[in-house]
């Protein structure tokens, strides 16, 4: 028998230049690199869905860093301030990868916010089993309130955002008005001289007293507060609008009158400068002992002084 597969073998070499023992050979070595380009195809697929969820992972977190606003005085609300669950879930290249955004209350200020961005595989995970995470501090220099403008906000002419006129928040750091002393808001449709931005002084908060506080770092500090009177039976005789004003407790403004001072209808601001020693800069307007009308205040500007 095996002289006769021999002699076949020799009839095969000579007739297709290969013998039956070297094509059970090729057989073998080309049924290995089958199993391994399986394999390797295997593996790539893998390392390609990994690759995917990475960059979604990345894009997501991206897309929140854009979100951040420091100059958004409802900030902490729209990202919590907790790492409890629920979770909020984003579909990115067929994955659904669920988060959660942190506000650091302690170390966050009305300027300064700092935000934690945490990744989780399932929604089912432990808050502290992330995959990822990231820390992000926005910071700005000037804060401005649109007084008077109870939701969303206004940018004026040169870009500036200004914040709604909300209540104040010592817990998630939120600048505004103190409940109890806030008197009522109101708005005209008056054009307003020396302004291109009307919009901000037909706006107002009117009371007896009227007290805002800004969580804030300690340090030198420009107030400015915005004015505009409104009401054309103001003559400065008989019928006078007379405000104070005092900036950590210290006086900075007595017997103001807008009308008195630029006319009917005309923007004005006062500007006050003040350091921070408490962490909380607080302002109150009061009306005057001798004015006929409340005290009324159109806006107001926080900026951080350097020098």
């Amino acid at each position: 028998m095996s002289i006769q597969i021999a002699q076949n073998s020799k009839k095969m070499r000579s007739h297709y230049g290969i013998t039956l023992v070297e094509v059970i050979i090729v057989m073998g070595m080309l049924s290995v690199i089958c199993v391994s380009m399986a394999e390797l195809l295997q593996t790539n697929s893998q390392g390609s869905r990994q690759s995917t969820l990475v960059a979604s992972r990345n894009s997501l977190n991206s897309s929140l860093i854009e979100e951040l606003d420091g100059e958004n005085p409802t900030f902490s609300a729209t990202f919590g301030t907790t790492t409890t669950a629920p979770y909020t879930s984003i579909t990115e290249a067929g994955q659904s990868i669920p988060y959660v955004r942190k506000m650091d209350t302690t170390n966050s200020t009305a300027m300064k916010r700092l935000t934690y961005i945490y990744l989780y595989s399932t929604t089912s995970d432990a808050v502290t089993a992330f995959n990822q995470s990231a820390s992000y501090v926005n910071e700005v220099y000037d804060l401005r309130i649109d007084v008077g403008l109870t939701s969303g906000s206004f940018t004026d002419s040169l870009g500036n955002v200004w914040a709604s006129d909300v209540a104040y928040d010592t817990t998630n750091k939120t600048p505004g008005y103190v409940t109890g002393s806030a008197g009522t808001t109101g708005t005209a449709a008056t054009a307003i001289l020396n302004t291109t931005n009307d919009t901000i002084y037909q706006t107002y908060r009117d009371g007896t007293t009227l007290n805002y506080n800004f969580d804030l770092s300690n340090g030198r500090y420009t107030v400015q507060l915005l004015f505009a009177e409104l009401d054309a039976t103001i003559n400065g005789g008989a019928n006078r609008r007379l405000c104070d004003a005092t900036i950590e407790g210290a006086s900075v403004m007595t017997s103001y009158s807008p009308f008195e001072s630029v006319g009917y209808a005309k923007a004005h601001i006062k500007s006050f400068e003040t350091t921070l020693t408490d962490g909380v800069l607080n302002l109150s307007l009061t009306r005057s002992a001798t004015s006929n009308q409340n005290c009324r205040v159109s806006g107001v500007i926080i900026s951080r002084r350097f020098s």
